[in-house]
């Protein structure tokens, strides 16, 4: 597989056809939440930079968090599911999403939280830009649970 990076825009480029690796994975740690969980996977798979993977790591939630899971994992191969045997608490599954990640970049999305559509995509162009970046940090937008926006946390910035 050839993979080349387009000077123009920084992001790597590939010839049609070709099986791509994903390049992100989005660590989803979840408990107790499948509702908000079914959105934030949504939300990672409707990324217009598709090479990317979406690890869902449970903390043991004994509820329908598996189903949801599986009903998008039928949907898309690109959603993975592991469920802890025994609560390992907030920090104990973050932990363990980090030390599972096998692409070259990463990003903690909280079950309750959602991308916008061209995160992904701005994030790669910016880290191909600034190679010697080590992370990426962009605005958060504050939402109520119909969808109203409340804030952008750079109004709070002083």
């Amino acid at each position: 597989m050839n993979i080349t990076t387009n000077p123009k825009d920084q992001i790597p480029k590939v010839s049609i056809g070709m099986a791509v690796p994903p390049l992100i994975t989005t660590i989803i740690p979840t408990y107790r939440r499948p509702k908000l969980l079914r959105r934030a996977i949504k939300s990672a798979l409707n990324q217009t930079y598709p090479h990317l993977q979406v690890c869902v790591y449970d903390d043991a939630s004994n509820d329908e968090t598996a189903d949801v899971v599986a009903d998008l994992i039928k949907e898309d191969s690109r959603v993975s599911y592991y469920c802890h045997s025994k609560n390992v608490g907030s920090l104990g599954n973050y932990n363990y999403g980090l030390k599972n990640v096998r692409t070259p970049f990463f990003s903690l999305l909280s079950d309750d939280d959602i991308l916008l559509p061209e995160f992904y995509e701005a994030a790669i162009k910016s880290l191909y830009a600034y190679p010697e970046s080590a992370f990426c940090a962009t605005e958060v937008i504050g939402m109520k649970p119909d969808g109203t926006i409340m804030e952008t946390a750079n109004s709070t910035w002083g």
